[in-house]
């Protein structure tokens, strides 16, 4: 992956992205880090919604979703059972990939005025936050419905 200046466009890195890069000591001052998991409107999402959902004792987080999936399948998310999606995107720059969506109530109601909501439970580690501020998650436990 090349690193840009944003303001020359001009090349001032080169480095391939492997599991676990120790980046610590990197100098990415003036690189374009729009579209990246340091940009910093991807970080005032991940803090607003580590305010609006904090960590319980558990490590865990509640968080809400739609009772009935609305954009793909037809799933009825059923209080006391757990879903595991069977595919997670880890891109966290795309609003809408695989992986089962949820997120804070005020979010939900916001987003989704009118339709029935669940509480649920997911694990630290189990979800990605998202360019729209929701998370997607790879296992959701449904708690009961809001």
């Amino acid at each position: 992956m090349q690193v840009k200046n944003q303001w020359t466009n001009e090349i001032i890195g080169e480095f391939k992205i492997t599991s676990g890069s120790d980046l610590s000591g990197a100098n990415l001052s003036g690189a374009d880090l729009r579209g990246t998991c340091l940009d910093d409107d991807l970080r005032k999402m991940q803090r607003q919604f580590y305010k609006s959902c904090p960590p319980q004792k558990s490590g865990g987080h509640i968080v809400y979703r739609t009772l009935e999936s609305q954009h793909v399948g037809d799933t009825k998310y059923t209080p006391g059972r757990t879903y595991i999606a069977p595919v997670l995107s880890a891109d966290i720059v795309t609003a809408c990939h695989p992986g089962i969506y949820a997120t804070s109530l005020e979010w939900m109601r916001d987003n989704y005025p009118g339709e029935q909501l669940v509480t649920c439970y997911v694990r630290a580690g189990d979800f990605f936050i998202t360019a729209k501020g929701a998370i997607r998650c790879k296992r959701l436990r449904v708690l009961g419905e809001v």
